[in-house]
């Protein structure tokens, strides 16, 4: 059975909230806007110069919400490289809006552990791990030596592999299929399934 890690609270929150940028858009933002209205915490939503966006569904709720604390952000530019894949357009659009946290929600920014340490360092709480935590969780081979010495199963596997051939006594000892995974790429990018040499 995995050992349970114990949180203090003040290891869980640093402070309350009370303003939460909201880092993604569409459906993703919508629920966080509803949880957070149900919790009595403001939401920020932004939105980019995209047509399709300003006008979209997630802004005209935000408009139509104001009185329930939702408000909406202006984010300048059409791409996500521009907008929410821009870790310093993001945080300051959160300091412009006056928000004390940000929820990441998936893609975009959710697994970027230098946007998390650039809020740490203004003291904007992240709604996501620590940026300590998603290096070493984002780091496959350094997650699963983790996990081991924290008595959690991990599949059989080898450890990270520098040559073909090392990979292939490796594999010859654990039998085919195997999946040859990619260390460097996430959400199940880098994934290949070998089922004979």
């Amino acid at each position: 059975m995995p050992r349970r890690l114990e949180l203090k609270p003040s290891e869980v929150i640093r402070h309350s909230i009370n303003r939460v940028f909201i880092a993604n858009r569409g459906e993703v933002a919508v629920r966080a806007a509803k949880t957070l209205a149900k919790r009595g915490i403001q939401a920020v939503i932004p939105y980019s110069d995209l047509a399709s966006e300003r006008e979209s569904l997630t802004t005209r709720m935000a408009d139509k919400h104001q009185g329930d604390g939702w408000n909406l952000a202006h984010l300048e530019g059409v791409s996500a490289d521009q907008t929410y894949c821009n870790p310093q357009a993001i945080l300051n659009a959160a300091k412009v809006n006056g928000c004390d946290s940000i929820f990441l929600g998936y893609g975009f920014l959710a697994e970027n552990a230098d946007f998390v340490e650039m809020c740490e360092g203004e003291n904007i709480t992240v709604l996501a791990p620590s940026s300590e935590a998603m290096r070493i969780t984002g780091d496959k081979a350094r997650a699963r030596e983790l996990a081991r010495k924290l008595k959690i199963p991990v599949l059989d596997g080898s450890p990270l592999r520098e040559s073909l051939d090392e990979l292939t006594k490796d594999v010859t000892q654990l039998g085919y299929p195997v999946m040859v995974k990619d260390p460097d790429q996430g959400g199940g990018q880098g994934n290949v399934v070998a089922h004979n040499p």
